[in-house]
């Protein structure tokens, strides 16, 4: 006796893909150029077949279920190996070159230039302008190819891939709190220039806590500032957590409806070298998806009794705790 197993194609996988990466049914559906009734049917035709809910459908947007993450990720998967089938037969690495415009924020930019360098290394004759943008609305004026950042929705004009949750959170450094209390050093907050970022915003909403007393008006600023022993100062937690100088002394924090994308303009994303680089970037930020999130700390996590782990850490509704 034959019994028929559920089969899925690649269109089934493209459509739950889609769904994934740009974090709703109606964003997919644009993606994808078809309508938003025809994903939620083909996504029904989907989940029935497989007797499983794929995705949980909010207002806002969609996010995967479990067996819709397992999908999703076999899906990543099948995906690349078919552009790399199709450079390597089109001959398409042969057209890899020419000027790729970056725009991020400063501290994601310290997490993607190690795979910049690799990329630029597999391909010499690609070129890359990088911009250091305050949020997503300026870097699509910006006219960048790329966009790496946080965002509540994909601006006007572009697609990509959500990436996930990232955390922020205080670090201190470890050789000056070994000699030192913690409850003696100060705050380091960042210039006005960044108070209408996420991170100026979490900065300001833990920095009420110890009171500032330093300011620094760039990252890498901050995080010599931190290293010195100056004082506490918020991080990004995927590269707080990575400083072996570092370690992390407080709450970690994330936007409440804003994730990281990796973005291309519609225009240009889908043909060589740019569509090429963003799935390089997609795949190396979704390996240190937890560690971004601030899931993965080096060091255990320092107590200090100014930022205790309840209610009245988290006095804005555009942040959680982790």
């Amino acid at each position: 006796m034959n019994i028929q197993q559920p089969s899925l194609d690649w269109g089934d996988l493209e459509i739950c893909l889609a769904i994934a990466e740009r974090g709703s049914v109606l964003a997919a559906a644009e993606s994808l150029g078809v309508s938003h009734s025809t994903v939620l049917r083909r996504l029904g035709r989907i989940e029935a077949r497989l007797e499983t809910r794929l995705f949980d459908r909010y207002t806002k947007g969609a996010k995967p279920t479990e067996a819709g993450r397992e999908l999703i990720s076999v899906a990543r998967d099948i995906g690349g190996r078919v552009d790399d089938l199709f450079v390597r037969v089109s001959g398409a690495n042969t057209h890899m070159r020419g000027r790729i415009r970056l725009a991020t924020a400063d501290q994601i930019a310290a997490v993607l230039m190690e795979e910049l360098a690799w990329f630029c290394r597999d391909h010499p004759a690609i070129e890359i302008d990088i911009t250091i943008a305050q949020n997503v609305k300026s870097a699509s004026k910006s006219k960048a190819h790329l966009i790496v950042m946080l965002s509540d929705t994909p601006p006007d004009g572009h697609t990509g891939f959500r990436i996930g949750s990232v955390g922020f959170a205080p670090y201190i450094s470890r050789a000056a709190v070994a000699g030192q209390p913690i409850e003696t050093f100060s705050w380091i907050g960042h210039a006005p220039s960044l108070k209408f970022t996420f991170q100026g915003q979490i900065d300001q909403l833990l920095g009420q806590r110890l009171g500032r007393r330093h300011t620094t008006d760039s990252i890498s600023g901050h995080m010599n500032a931190l290293r010195s022993g100056l004082g506490i100062g918020l991080m990004a937690c995927g590269v707080g957590d990575t400083d072996s100088t570092l370690q992390r002394c407080g709450p970690v924090l994330r936007p409440r409806n804003a994730e990281l994308w990796v973005l291309h303009r519609a225009d240009v994303g889908q043909h060589g070298a740019t569509r090429a680089l963003a799935r390089r970037l997609r795949d190396h930020l979704m390996a240190r998806a937890r560690r971004l999130a601030g899931d993965e700390p080096i060091y255990p996590p320092l107590d200090h009794p100014m930022f205790e782990h309840d209610d009245t850490v988290v006095q804005d509704e555009r942040f959680v705790a982790a």
